[in-house]
């Protein structure tokens, strides 16, 4: 049994009522999940501004420990990805909520769209060195049309990606034929811009 430091209540020492603290030596909470979720409630927009900063504070540190975890487990990650889309991505409800909901996001951020792809077009220029040439435009146009021909072949959605991105803040790639791979949409969102220099390049492999 163990007594909530704030009701002064008995109850069972167990993750049931009380949430888990490894810097406690009993690994539990002082306070009860009843105290802790009252506190919570009642300095909500307090605790969430803390959140806010500290995560604003910790970005890159917690971008580079996340892409590392799921460099870590990407296979692991991919294959849980591929079931759920078996059992679940294909239904025509999903398919429907997916596409409203896709479709009032576009339509409330549309400056969000505008903006970000203003940025991107810039960053493509900026990264586009004076030798690119006939021989890299070719590339390019083979990888896209290679991307439209995985789609009909295989399925989903394929993209050209950069190796290297174009707007990475510790690394940023060229515009170039070296630079560049045919991977699936999602693969691509998940990479975003994101660089570990402890990991190296992220290059797709299936």
């Amino acid at each position: 049994m163990k007594t909530c430091s704030k009701c002064h209540v008995e109850k069972p020492a167990t993750s049931l009522f009380f949430s888990k603290d490894v810097s406690r030596k009993d690994g539990l909470h002082l306070h009860c999940k009843q105290c802790l979720g009252a506190y919570r409630a009642a300095h909500k927009d307090r605790i969430n501004a803390k959140v806010r900063e500290l995560t604003q504070i910790n970005k890159d540190r917690y971008a580079v420990k996340q892409s590392a975890w799921r460099e870590s487990r990407r296979v692991e990650l991919a294959e849980r990805t591929r079931k759920w889309n078996a059992e679940n991505g294909q239904s025509e409800t999903h398919k429907a909520k997916k596409s409203a909901y896709s479709a009032q996001w576009r339509k409330e951020n549309r400056h969000k769209n505008v903006a970000k792809a203003v940025k991107y077009r810039s960053s493509k220029l900026q990264r586009t060195p004076a030798w690119f040439d006939a021989d890299h435009a070719w590339v390019l146009q083979e990888a896209a049309e290679l991307a439209i021909m995985r789609e009909k072949m295989v399925g989903g959605k394929w993209a050209i990606d950069h190796v290297y991105p174009l707007a990475g803040k510790l690394v940023s790639g060229l515009h170039t034929m070296d630079n560049i791979q045919v991977v699936p949409t999602s693969f691509n969102i998940w990479k975003h811009n994101c660089f570990n220099p402890k990991i190296g390049p992220v290059r797709f492999f299936g």
